[in-house]
């Protein structure tokens, strides 16, 4: 592929500066480029079903009011099998990594990346589908030198926490502050802190983002915490 073949991109992206920027970075390097763009996963389903000639999905990882990209890489590869994505995060994590390549990203890359390798890696993943960039090659290595735990299933890892933490985690899912939570479960904050740290160890996450992505992902887990919810509140 070169610079002056013509092709259709779509931006996922709902901070408009950050939006605006990826166009003109890429357009200055693609002039024959067509650009789209949308800020929420409907917008963005829509805009691919309107417009069947894109070719590429530039997508941020977190969007619009915490989606995660990640449930929108797996429709699109079931309803645009053939559109090429790359998944643009400011997350550099391993099972982040691992999650959205699963989903059937073809590239990732980190918003720290300079322009060159954004340019670089959009013209590759058209031309041949995968493009290891900066950022993953980065994110492999660090994890190659840390002392790695054994990693379990989903289920197991949802399994291993206590009825008190699963009631928590749900809670956390949905958004709730750790007042709100302490006074739904009878407990002090310093508790909810407690449980909150120890349901995070157990699922090998560090914040709520990563639950949020952890749940996004195995959706099927989100029933097993709704039920324990139900059977609390009766």
């Amino acid at each position: 592929m070169t610079n002056n073949d013509s092709f259709s991109i779509l931006i996922v992206e709902d901070h408009y500066a950050v939006s605006r920027g990826l166009k003109t970075i890429l357009s200055e390097c693609f002039p024959m480029l067509v650009c789209y763009d949308a800020s929420t996963t409907e917008d963005a389903l829509y805009t691919l079903a309107d417009h069947p000639e894109i070719q590429l999905l530039l997508t941020d990882l977190e969007i619009h009011n915490g989606q995660w990209a990640v449930s929108l890489i797996s429709e699109v590869r079931a309803q645009h099998a053939s559109v090429k994505i790359i998944v643009h995060s400011k997350f550099e994590e391993q099972g982040v990594l691992h999650q959205c390549l699963e989903a059937g990203a073809n590239a990732y890359l980190s918003k720290s990346a300079d322009e060159l390798e954004l340019t670089s890696c959009v013209r590759e993943v058209i031309a041949s589908g995968r493009y290891v960039t900066e950022s993953e090659r980065r994110i492999k290595d660090r994890n190659r030198r840390v002392v790695q735990k054994v990693f379990t299933t989903p289920e197991e890892k949802l399994h291993a926490l206590t009825d008190r933490e699963k009631e928590v985690c749900f809670l956390l899912y949905h958004g709730q502050s750790r007042k709100n939570m302490a006074d739904q479960l009878f407990l002090s904050e310093e508790t909810i802190k407690s449980h909150t740290k120890s349901l995070y160890r157990k699922l090998q996450i560090d914040s709520r983002a990563k639950l949020q992505l952890f749940l996004e992902v195995n959706r099927h887990l989100v029933g097993v915490l709704e039920e324990k919810d139900i059977k609390r509140s009766r």
